[in-house]
This record gives C-alpha cells, sequence and structure tokens, in this order.
C-alpha cells in the first residue's frame, strides 16, 4: 500500500495521463544521437538538454556516426515536461522485443540500489522513494515508460540515476554479452579484465597499464561476448579518485582538458576524457585472456595463480561481497550469469593481485600476460 505522501504536485497518481499526453513540440529540431554500448545501438532523442550533456560528457566515446544493420537497436526517447521538474522516459525498439523482460531488469538494478519500493496507485505502476523515510518518490515505472521527478531524486553517485537507468536499460538488451563491474585492457592481443570492490584500484591500473602503450577498454563496466569469448570496448570518461596514480596519468590530466566532480558525501573525483589521452581500440573486440583480481594493497606488487571453482570459498565470498559483480535480471538470472561468470574464468589463467604503486603492478601485469 503507498504510504502517506506530500499532497503537493502528486504526478505519481496520474501517471498514465501524463505519459499519454501529446508531445510539446520544440523550436530546434530534435537530432536523433547515437551510441554504442557492447553489442547494441541505443538512439537517444531528446529535449532535456542536461541529459544530453551528461551523456556527452561520460559516453562521448561511445558515440557512433554510423550503426551496423546486424546490431540490436534500442531508441529511448526522453522529454522534459512543463507542468512539473519531471522527465519522461520511453524505450522502443523497431524489432518489438520483449518490453516487459527488458524493463524488469532496469528495475531490478534499482532496486538493487536499495531505494524503497511500493505499487503506486495507478494500476499497472510501481513507484520508487530515494529512501524509506522518503515521503514523496522519485520515479514511477510501468513497462516501457518512467516519470522521474529529478527534485526529489536522492543523491546518486555520477553519471547520475537518469543517466544509469537509460544506459543499463541498453546493456539488459543483450542476452549474448555478459556485463562485468571491471576494467578491462588489452595487452599483447588479449583482453585482462581486473575486477575488484570499490576502491581496489581498477580505474588506477587499467589507465597505468594504457599509458606504458596497452589499449585502454574500459574502467568500470567490462562487456564479454559469452560464445566467442571476447571483450568489447566500454569507454566511458574515466573516474579518478584521490589517491597514487601512475606518474605518466598526472602528466596526462595536466596536459589534457578534465572535470572535477563533487560526490555524495563531500569526496570528489577527476573525470578524464580517455578519448583525448589514449587512441580508440584498433579492432572491436580482443579474446579474454586473462583474470585478475584485486585482493589488497601491499608495500610491493605480487600475483597468485588460482582456480575459480564453485569450492574456491575464498574467491566467491570476494565475489559475492561485489554487489554489482555482475549485472543481471531477476535475482534468478542474477544468479545464473555468475555461474556463467565462473565458467567463462575456468577457461583463462586467474590471479590475485596485491597491488603496490601503480607503475610496479601494472609492469607485473604486464610481464604476467606476456609470460601466459
Amino acid at each position: 500500500m503507498l504510504r502517506e505522501v506530500d499532497t503537493r504536485a502528486q504526478w505519481w497518481l496520474r501517471p498514465a495521463e501524463i505519459v499519454s499526453q501529446p508531445w510539446r513540440t520544440t523550436a530546434v529540431p530534435l537530432t536523433p544521437v547515437w551510441y554504442r554500448f557492447g553489442d547494441s545501438f541505443l538512439r537517444i532523442d531528446s529535449d532535456y538538454q542536461p541529459l544530453l550533456d551528461a551523456m556527452h560528457l561520460w559516453y562521448g566515446e561511445c558515440k557512433e556516426s554510423k550503426r551496423t544493420q546486424s546490431r540490436a537497436e534500442f531508441h529511448c526517447s526522453v522529454r522534459s515536461l512543463d507542468e512539473t521538474a519531471l522527465v519522461q522516459v520511453s524505450f522502443r525498439r523497431p524489432d518489438d522485443a520483449d518490453n516487459e523482460a527488458i524493463a524488469l531488469v532496469v528495475f531490478e538494478a534499482l532496486r538493487r540500489a536499495r531505494h524503497a519500493v511500493a505499487e503506486g496507485p495507478a494500476p499497472g505502476w510501481r513507484v520508487l522513494f530515494g529512501s524509506a523515510h522518503a515521503s514523496r518518490p522519485f520515479m514511477a515505472t510501468s513497462g516501457f515508460d518512467a516519470l522521474f521527478d529529478l527534485d526529489a531524486a536522492p543523491p546518486a553517485l555520477p553519471p547520475g540515476v537518469l543517466v544509469s537507468y537509460i544506459v543499463s536499460a541498453a546493456m539488459s538488451l543483450q542476452r549474448d554479452v555478459l556485463h562485468v563491474h571491471a576494467a578491462s585492457v588489452e595487452v599483447r592481443g588479449l583482453a585482462a579484465l581486473l575486477m575488484g570492490h570499490g576502491g581496489a584500484g581498477k580505474t588506477t591500473l587499467s589507465l597505468a597499464l594504457a599509458s606504458r602503450g596497452h589499449t585502454f577498454l574500459g574502467d568500470n563496466q567490462a562487456c564479454i561476448r559469452i560464445k566467442s569469448r571476447e571483450v568489447l570496448p566500454f569507454r566511458r570518461s574515466a573516474s579518478i579518485k584521490p589517491g597514487p596514480r601512475a606518474r605518466a596519468i598526472t602528466k596526462l590530466l595536466n596536459e589534457n582538458p578534465n572535470e572535477t566532480i563533487k560526490l555524495p558525501g563531500g569526496r570528489t573525483v577527476t573525470l578524464m576524457r580517455v578519448g583525448d589521452c589514449f587512441p580508440r581500440p584498433q579492432n572491436e573486440a580482443y579474446p579474454f585472456g586473462a583474470f585478475f583480481y584485486l585482493r589488497r594493497f601491499g608495500d610491493r606488487p605480487r600475483v597468485e595463480r588460482f582456480r575459480p571453482t564453485m569450492s574456491n570459498s575464498d574467491f566467491l565470498g570476494r565475489l559475492g561481497a561485489d554487489s554489482t559483480a555482475v549485472f543481471g535480471f531477476s535475482p534468478s538470472r542474477r544468479f545464473m550469469n555468475v555461474i556463467i561468470l565462473m565458467q567463462l574464468l575456468s577457461e583463462v589463467p586467474c590471479f590475485f593481485v596485491d597491488a603496490g604503486t601503480p607503475e610496479e603492478t601494472a609492469e607485473l601485469i604486464e610481464r604476467t600476460m606476456e609470460n601466459l
């Protein structure tokens, strides 16, 4: 049952009416912007400039001037509404895909973000509150349609809840691609995945390896084609936290434009536009060659080879502790994706890493890859 809510501008009482209203015309014709995420193309049509700016800032390197017809295609329309601070998001696929299944993964992603969920007063709609104590929802969703009250949205890590919602939906389309919370770098023609909990050094080490001449594929999200065991580039802007970093990266930050972003809680990160610093990948995908799990920090770097079997309780515990290790649909689909990940890892050399300085650790990973 829906809790007591603020009686002012109760837009969530009539979401179906709002989304059925004709789109207002804009003074300037909307130009579709295409992005490639993994093996799918996302087309965004929007009159909401803050969204377009945020997508360009974070995912500018994923923009595509032309798309391959063989790829999955996903359309997203975003409009700002006149009456309140509402934004409407609608997803469609030209080939009439299973809309409900795709909507479910996005909803589950928001549920895992620990927002409070309730059935909405409108039939078929669910509403999300920023916390268990919030008096009004910030989102209502039904199938492929959603309404966001961005004034009521809780603080979220960049790039924010709206952009994260849209990108998560695009990734959820790809049943043949596994999405993993990991950095990825090409070394000697093979892709290396770097995984670990938040703050373990994925961004630091992937950028350090890129500064040594290897191909930067991504620092936060890795995409693996399940059948062919290939890793796809997913190069969003790198989010660099305060702390040790390779000297070459410090030099690049001083030489290229970047932005400092304040996070909820007061911390800051530096946003590096990797396209300004490192060349785009020459290949569409790279064979999955090795897996490195960033375990702890030490005085000197070291690697320890291990077998990621279901009986390896140490590794499974670490993987389970990282709630974003694998992106999935429902909890059961999420579990299956963990099984798929374990199968993929059983086919490549896997190493625990105790990280030292960024330069020394990157060199050790490089040598390890060369000796495979």
